[in-house]
């Protein structure tokens, strides 16, 4: 049996290919368009979120009165007032002084250290007036620097 979906060659004659696949009109422009506006109305979307859950990123993120160890440069921040926040500092010093100036920071109100971290090196606090909070660090120690990783949420939530 013979494909009668292409056409036949004429003797003498090269066998023709498969027939032209005819791309009708503009379609790829409508597909591009309804990615890029598709993109755009996720950015706003996230944008409206953000406002609205008060979300914040970089210092704001973290409150005020949190003890920040000296020359430690703050390599992400993500927060919101109401419910938690999270940040990464990274500093030159070794862990042990970390460590040490967190266990006298967070000795002071409003902050009460409830204790070192079960699993990895760090501490856990909480904060005991205002706005009740509770949280975590953790101290990595790599390549002679040091990440301070904190973890900080609502008491409530």
């Amino acid at each position: 049996m013979y494909n009668t979906a292409l056409p036949a060659s004429l003797p003498g004659q090269p066998a023709p290919g498969p027939p032209a696949v005819r791309r009708s009109g503009p379609n790829w422009l409508l597909f591009a368009g309804l990615g890029f506006g598709g993109v755009i109305i996720l950015f706003l979307v996230i944008a409206m979120l953000t406002a609205v859950l008060g979300i914040r990123q970089g210092p704001s993120a973290v409150p005020a009165d949190f003890p920040v160890y000296p020359g430690a440069t703050l390599d992400m921040a993500i927060g919101n007032e109401q419910w938690a926040a999270s940040a990464v500092w990274t500093t030159n010093v070794q862990v042990n002084s970390v460590d040490a100036f967190y266990q006298e920071a967070l000795s002071r109100p409003p902050w009460e250290l409830i204790g070192p971290t079960p699993t990895v090196r760090g501490l856990r606090f909480r904060r005991t007036r205002g706005e009740t909070r509770r949280g975590e660090l953790r101290f990595v120690e790599r390549n002679g620097q040091t990440k301070i990783e904190l973890v900080l949420v609502s008491s409530s939530g």
